[in-house]
């Protein structure tokens, strides 16, 4: 009889998790896992190993595995299967930090990459324009300017299930100046 493997399905996984693999094989003597890139295998020598993506994999998104079954003797003829584990980057956010005067209202300027969904929030009483976007107004509450500052927070969901990562800024207010010249006197 012939030796048969099946690599199993391809799959998704998120940059900062292992993949335990699925193999299958029948009418072999031994079973070989091989990599296309440089991570590394638990046990190279079983069906189901746990696969650990190198940075390299991280960075080229995704690799091929290949499981080789070796026949059993008097057969000689070997058979491979391959699947692709494609590697999602995590999220990454940046909420940025600012300073504005009293009565201002403040453009947020942060960043994101590899994220599924936004959402900005307040320790304040103050709103925003749109609290699912990137860069929205942030209108500060009278709460916000009497406590000369609020910390605003950008979380990111991450895609294919990976993580949520945020980050929070300050955002200072900076009370108007206040002149006052005395009373008004008689010369």
């Amino acid at each position: 009889r012939l030796a048969t493997a099946n690599a199993g399905s391809d799959a998704t996984i998120c940059e900062n998790q292992t993949h335990t693999l699925n193999g299958a094989a029948q009418s072999y003597s031994t079973v070989q896992w091989q990599t296309n890139g440089s991570g590394t295998f638990n046990n190279p020598s079983i069906l189901k190993p746990v696969y650990t993506p190198s940075v390299a994999d991280k960075t080229a998104g995704s690799v091929v595995l290949t499981l080789t079954a070796q026949p059993i003797s008097p057969c000689t003829v070997s058979v491979s299967d391959q699947m692709t584990l494609t590697i999602q980057p995590l999220a990454l956010v940046n909420a940025g930090d600012a300073t504005i005067c009293a009565g201002q209202n403040y453009q947020l300027a942060g960043w994101a990459e590899n994220y599924k969904s936004l959402i900005w929030t307040t320790s304040g009483d103050g709103s925003f324009d749109n609290s699912k976007i990137l860069n929205p107004i942030y209108y500060p509450g009278q709460g916000d300017q009497g406590a000369d500052s609020v910390m605003l927070c950008l979380t990111a969901e991450g895609l294919n299930g990976c993580n949520a990562v945020f980050d929070c800024m300050k955002l200072t207010i900076q009370p108007l100046p206040i002149a006052d010249a005395g009373e008004n006197q008689a010369f």
